[in-house]
């Protein structure tokens, strides 16, 4: 099993949605345009998204740790579908 398959099929699908977004390197307005959620949402779901990473939702003397963190994900793919 690759590196974090255990992890991303953690996340709900909302939250892979989120991630994708996020790792395409847009901010979190954006994500919320982009998948016509409220701004708080998509906060709650990169907290959410974080937390199962096990890592910390803040700021540090430069970009986001969630811009760091999923900006070098490789592509994610859509889950494969349980019915025929």
């Amino acid at each position: 099993m690759p590196i974090g398959t255990s992890i991303v099929e953690s996340l709900s699908e909302r939250e892979l949605q989120v991630l994708r977004v996020l790792a395409a390197g847009r901010q979190n307005g954006e994500i919320g345009d982009e998948l016509s959620v409220a701004l708080d949402t998509v906060k709650k779901h990169i907290t959410h998204i974080l937390e199962k990473l096990g890592a910390r939702p803040h700021r540090r003397n430069g970009p986001p740790v969630s811009w760091v963190c999923f900006r070098k994900l490789p592509a994610i793919p859509p889950r494969r579908s349980t019915f025929g």
